[in-house]
């Protein structure tokens, strides 16, 4: 089979003249292993290169990561802490989810800095376990809305006492022995009991 190909006059080669320009083909004969940017050791010298600038990069961010994790651990315990203070005669169930989680975070916290404690005592370390300034001073600043705080505990304490009135109502058979101040006392017995035991 022949396959008819277009027939090229004159003028149209010479038009094409100015591939003549172009260098892409030039040293195509050449044996390429003889450059240097073929040789297999300097690729594996420069790629070592690279690799040890972006770690010392990378050190220099750790560095300052390490400080903003301790900063931020620091500074939650202290605003748990102040938060408990502030709500402990106010929203006594609030109060204890606070301390349910302060307890975990605390747990989170020491675990954390036995790491960092570890890793600072290693040889070469150039990093700082010192706590930080934190630009962020939201969890500096103390509970400044405590009235809301009081008005949300007197809502909920009117809340629990409808419920209560409601069950009462609906039920002929209900114990009406305990008075309202009892069940609170011994509402908040039962919850000192279960902090104490989570505190041990």
């Amino acid at each position: 089979m022949i396959l008819e190909c277009p027939q090229l006059t004159w003028d149209q080669v010479l038009d094409y003249t100015f591939l003549a320009d172009f260098n892409l083909l030039h040293g195509s004969q050449d044996d390429i292993h003889a450059h240097p940017w073929a040789n297999q050791s300097l690729h594996l010298y420069m790629d070592s290169w690279f690799k040890i600038k972006q770690a010392e990069e990378e050190i220099r961010w750790l560095n300052i990561k390490i400080c903003w994790v301790i900063t931020h651990l620091h500074n939650e315990q202290q605003f748990l802490t102040n938060m408990e203070s502030k709500v402990a005669q106010v929203d006594p169930p609030l109060v204890f989810q606070i301390r349910k989680y302060h307890l975990l975070q605390t747990h989170f916290a020491e675990q954390h800095m036995q790491c960092f404690q570890k890793l600072a005592a290693l040889p070469g370390f150039t990093g700082s376990i010192k706590l930080g300034v934190s630009l962020n001073q939201s969890l500096h600043v103390e509970v400044a809305n405590l009235h809301d705080v009081e008005n949300n505990a007197i809502m909920y304490q009117g809340l629990v006492g409808d419920l209560s009135d409601t069950g009462n109502l609906a039920g002929d058979e209900s114990d009406n022995d305990s008075s309202p101040k009892d069940d609170d006392e011994e509402l908040h017995a039962r919850y000192r009991a279960l902090v104490t035991i989570l505190e041990d």
